[in-house]
């Protein structure tokens, strides 16, 4: 992906597998990976999980750093909430974007990042 060096991208994947496994009721998710072209020059990877779903708030503010949504509802989770906000920041130099939303199939969260390939 053009300006994600290889480091940037392995800490990329691992804080969204991360955060699956975390907000897994059994931290034992079903992940899916998708990857699709968009545009010429952009690829959208996007990660689906079978977790637990988020609230409206929680995706609003999922890429504010030191914003953890979970510990309103069930008690705060092991963390700073750096994780989400590290992938955006990571995605956004690049000229990329990343979207959060819950899945429409099933329960889980599903976590899109469109990335420049040129």
């Amino acid at each position: 992906m053009a300006g994600l060096t290889a480091t940037a991208m392995e800490m990329i994947i691992f804080e969204v597998l991360e955060n699956s496994k975390k907000f897994h009721n059994d931290e034992d998710p079903h992940i899916q990976l998708r990857i699709e072209p968009r545009e010429e020059t952009k690829i959208q990877l996007s990660f689906l999980d079978d977790g637990q779903t988020m609230t409206a708030e929680q995706i609003a503010r999922a890429k504010i750093p030191y914003t953890q949504g979970e510990k309103w509802f069930i008690g705060e989770v092991p963390g700073m909430g750096l994780g989400i906000p590290l992938v955006t920041s990571l995605v956004w130099q690049a000229g990329g974007q990343v979207r959060i939303a819950n899945r429409n199939d099933q329960r889980g969260v599903c976590v899109n990042l469109t990335l420049q390939t040129v």
